[in-house]
């Protein structure tokens, strides 16, 4: 049996956006962020990071940090009572063509495959408009705007893109958990 998932971007959603994070003692939690993983996780969603990290080919940070980084997520998730049901990076710039990049649907297409999830019961969120594309390159049934990265805002175009605004992740994921029970 197929599994419903929240694809949740890292940067925005999760944790507050530092531009470029490469040091784990940074990290902070995103307004509400525990409650909404919490809240969708007792709903039955699986809970999958999916993260563009191009400050790894930028320079800004390497690989090892950008581990380091994830590796204190899960810990401060965890010991906050959120576990998340996989992880998915990609490290690349927007010139290297990669399959993984948002908003091509490379990382969520491998989570797919190998956390045996179904993206027509699951939703995207994030802060870009790349993130709301990838729900939709995913054929993810709802992407979810959720908050709104400064500098990147949605355009006159995009607004379709999106399926719901909020600010925080509890308010998307009670949007989500509405949506999906009310058929």
């Amino acid at each position: 049996m197929k599994h419903k998932a929240v694809f949740l971007d890292r940067d925005g959603p999760l944790v507050i956006d530092k531009k470029y994070m490469g040091d784990p003692a940074l990290i902070e939690f995103a307004p509400d962020a525990v409650p909404g993983c919490k809240l969708l996780h007792a709903s039955g969603f699986k809970l999958v990071i999916i993260s563009g990290q191009s400050g790894v080919a930028r320079g800004k940070f390497s690989l090892a940090d950008m581990w380091a980084v994830h590796t204190r997520v899960i810990e401060i998730f965890r010991a906050a009572g959120v576990e998340f049901d996989g992880a998915y990076y990609c490290p690349h710039g927007p010139d290297d063509n990669c399959a993984c990049r948002k908003p091509k649907p490379g990382m969520v297409e491998q989570a797919v495959r190998e956390l045996d999830l179904d993206p027509a019961q699951s939703a995207a969120l994030g802060d870009k408009p790349s993130d709301l594309e990838l729900g939709r390159n995913s054929s993810c049934r709802w992407s979810v705007l959720v908050g709104e990265k400064e500098g990147e805002p949605l355009t006159p175009e995009q607004e379709h893109l999106a399926d719901y605004r909020c600010q925080t992740l509890l308010q998307a994921a009670e949007w989500v958990v509405r949506q999906e029970s009310s058929g």
